[in-house]
């Protein structure tokens, strides 16, 4: 609404027309409410003193009824063309944030049992309240039956003061402690928040000090019906938008016993009957733990980090945003002489930073173990937004450590931006959150930030010590980082001998370089996957190109790619670029029973010599052929079988976000399968009738009706089906995920051959 050519939409000292007011909510109530519903965004640009006064005083406002009307919640306000422009960004990020991809799934088990369930989150983005969904299976097919719990239900029941453990971190003195109001918040005592977490709570959206941080503090931990605060109809639950849960049974790593001093399997003995959990992080300021038995919440944590934007949370004009929205890693890891469970999480697009709990025994979340349950929080100056989840691994030191990328926008003005703009690894202890070393590839610049994904570790000779990590970066370079720095014999316990594979330490090169057949460098964003190279010398190296972080990437529509290189691991081992390797295509298209399918090409790959012959060829590619189509979340393979997912954003904004493909190919030529892959006929089974219409031709790709996130696989005990639960997001217009299940068919042995973790 524009205060237009002089003429004052508002009479002094009169309320607006109730008639047109009515008029108006009523228009905007019926495109939202319509077969094809539109959400509308209500903008006040230049409007008269006298109007603002009287919506201040005269509440709700017009402008909000029609947002509330329009499904956006409250209206935005704007005096001139920075704040327009501000407003403008903030809708555009809250439009990519509901067309956006969606949190994975977590599974109870590789295998579905009795009682074996599936967790996912989902947001409402009519509110911005969210849900963990629990998902009962059927112990013979593995098929989807019932909800056993929804967590957002549940913890509204829970006594906001005296029936939640909610813990965060006190900067000052780097521990734990309980997130209560200080009984003196002018002095506050060492167990008890800093003064500048009391000041950011009672500190409204306006910026202005209102003293109401006690209230502020009560409403996120659950307390409703505060007068002025924001209303939470649906639940006390934030939104769960990109945060994959964990799952936390017993303890199940794969450790030998001679690993460390002390027995790992002492330790899962000793803890095998604990309290089974999962672990999710929720636009709510907090780090939720949850009873996997009863959707109860056991623990909450909120990281300093938040702590600046928090109060906007309670305000009934809050525009969405992010808070702890990284996906957890929980790992047992040794140290100070005790095998212990740590999870540590980013932030992901809620702030620049990371934390570490310890989740060892359930039975001690208590406020009075605060110090003991937090261990660390950590940031650095050339840290940016870490969107995927931090390893965990024992080093070739002896030090256990979280290893994780820079992060994006690592450069942002925030009063501790990065000097370079590089992407860099981080190695920091598990134990005490200090930074060990920090890898820089030298590549980036301040005005264009670079960052790596998600790396993947390996360990290469099966001593329980990294050996090797593989991470990609938004210029399109595939890094190798040795954590080895063989001298000879072994490996090197001296830091100062690991760094980038390639190259110098002062100009270090990648592995690879992706580009399309226009030479334009294909980003890189979701983590790569590792197996043994079939011959037995090196690896090979399954990922995706395509970035989707931010709201001009929708209407991005370069050419993507899914690439396997063959890393030999002999110096040098770079690959020079497309040349090196045999193409894939997709060769057909056919819908069959109302799904499309696609067809790949099975070309031989002549792999470079001794392997062939006269060989040249270092792996192969397949360029993706619908527009804007692109790889954002990481491969799965399974005995020579890799499987991905594709995401193709809507055109259209209003749209309902997108659609995407799941592919399924030969992981060591990149070719069409010889066997049947998805249940074509739709009987229940895969076989030999679920061709596309001609014998001996299966499916390489099925499209899913929306954005398909990475695949989450589990065995099917009731025969040799495997079942693949792919995370959706915006089925539904106003709400987060659906559930999409497809079966599938895999070889009898149904063994992992790769080196990526699980860890759900």
């Amino acid at each position: 609404m524009k205060n237009g050519g002089g003429r004052n939409d508002y009479v002094p000292g009169q309320p607006f027309a109730a008639a047109e007011v009515n008029n108006a909510v009523a228009a905007v109530s019926n495109l939202a409410g319509g077969t094809r519903p539109v959400k509308s965004y209500i903008i006040g640009f230049a409007l008269p003193e006298f109007t603002n006064n009287y919506f201040v005083t005269n509440p709700p406002n017009p402008l909000d009824r029609m947002a509330v009307a329009g499904g956006t919640g409250s209206a935005f306000f704007a005096d001139n063309l920075a704040t327009l422009n501000t407003t403008f960004n903030t809708i555009f990020t809250d439009i990519l944030t509901q067309s956006g991809s969606a949190a994975a799934v977590a599974l109870t088990s590789g295998s579905v049992i009795a009682g074996g369930r599936i967790y996912q989150g989902q947001f409402n983005s009519a509110d911005w309240s969210g849900d963990l969904y629990a998902y009962n299976t059927n112990s013979t097919t593995g098929a989807l039956t019932t909800v056993a719990w929804q967590a957002g239900l549940v913890l509204n029941g829970q006594n906001y003061n005296t029936g939640r453990k909610i813990l965060t971190f006190k900067p000052s003195n780097s521990t734990g402690i309980p997130f209560r109001w200080p009984a003196n918040p002018v002095s506050p005592t060492s167990t008890e928040l800093d003064t500048a977490q009391v000041t950011a709570l009672n500190t409204n959206i306006s910026g202005t000090n209102d003293g109401a941080g006690a209230n502020r503090l009560n409403f996120l931990r659950g307390q409703t019906g505060i007068a002025g605060f924001r209303s939470r109809l649906i639940s006390v639950l934030g939104d769960l938008v990109n945060s994959a849960p964990a799952y936390v049974g017993a303890p199940s790593f794969n450790y030998s016993d001679t690993l460390e001093s002390v027995s790992y399997n002492a330790f899962r003995t000793t803890h095998m009957a604990r309290t089974p959990m999962i672990y999710v992080g929720a636009n709510d300021g907090m780090l939720h733990g949850f009873d996997a038995a009863t959707g109860q919440e056991k623990l909450a944590y909120v990281p300093s980090k938040v702590y600046p934007n928090l109060s906007k949370l309670t305000s009934p004009a809050y525009a969405h945003r992010y808070f702890v929205d990284g996906s957890p890693t929980v790992v047992d890891a040794f140290y100070s002489g005790a095998w212990r469970s740590m999870l540590v999480s980013s932030l992901g697009a809620g702030g620049q930073g990371l934390f570490a709990l310890d989740v060892t025994s359930p039975s001690t979340f208590i406020e009075a173990s605060a110090s003991s349950i937090v261990k660390w929080e950590f940031s650095d100056n050339d840290m940016g937004y870490v969107m995927g989840q931090p390893s965990i691994v024992k080093l070739n030191n002896g030090v256990w450590a979280a290893v994780f990328s820079n992060g994006y926008n690592n450069s942002e003005a925030d009063g501790s931006a990065s000097t370079t703009g590089y992407a860099s690894l981080y190695i920091v202890d598990i134990a005490t959150g200090a930074l060990i070393k920090k890898i820089s590839t030298n590549t980036g610049s301040v005005a264009t930030p670079n960052a790596l994904a998600t790396p993947t570790l390996i360990d290469i000779d099966g001593d329980g010590d990294v050996d090797y990590a593989y991470a990609g970066d938004l210029l399109g370079n595939m890094w190798k980082f040795d954590l080895c720095g063989a001298g000879g014999s072994g490996c090197s316990t001296n830091i100062n001998n690991w760094g980038v594979a390639f190259g110098t330490t002062a100009s270090p090169q990648p592995l690879f370089v992706a580009r399309d057949t226009s030479n334009n460098p294909q980003p890189i964003t979701s983590a790569v996957e590792v197996s043994r190279h079939f011959s037995g010398d090196g690896f090979l190296l399954y990922f995706g190109t395509g970035k989707y972080l931010e709201s001009s990437d929708i209407a991005t529509t370069t050419s993507q790619t899914f690439y396997s290189l063959w890393d030999q691991n002999v110096s040098p081992s770079t690959i020079s670029g497309r040349g090196d390797l045999q193409e894939q295509t997709i060769t057909t298209a056919t819908t069959v029973s109302g799904k499309e399918y696609r067809r790949s090409s099975s070309n031989a790959v002549a792999w470079k010599a001794p392997v062939v012959t006269g060989g040249t060829k270092r792996g192969w590619f397949m360029d993706l052929p619908a527009s804007g189509e692109r790889i954002v979340s990481e491969p799965a393979l399974y005995d020579n079988r890799i499987l991905f997912t594709t995401l193709i954003p809507d055109s259209a904004v209003c749209g309902a976000g997108g659609t995407g493909w799941l592919m399924e190919l030969d992981a060591v030529m990149g070719g069409a399968l010889i066997g049947p892959t998805f249940d074509v006929d739709g009987d229940g089974d895969v076989d030999t009738d679920d061709n596309l219409g001609t014998a001996n031709d299966y499916a390489s790709g099925v499209k899913k009706s929306s954005i398909p996130s990475a695949v989450r696989l589990q065995k099917n005990p009731g025969n040799s089906t495997m079942l693949k639960p792919i995370s959706l997001s915006k089925k539904n217009a106003a709400t987060g995920n659906s559930l999409d299940v497809d079966l599938n068919s895999l070889p009898s042995s149904q063994r992992r051959s790769s080196w990526r973790q699980i860890f759900q």
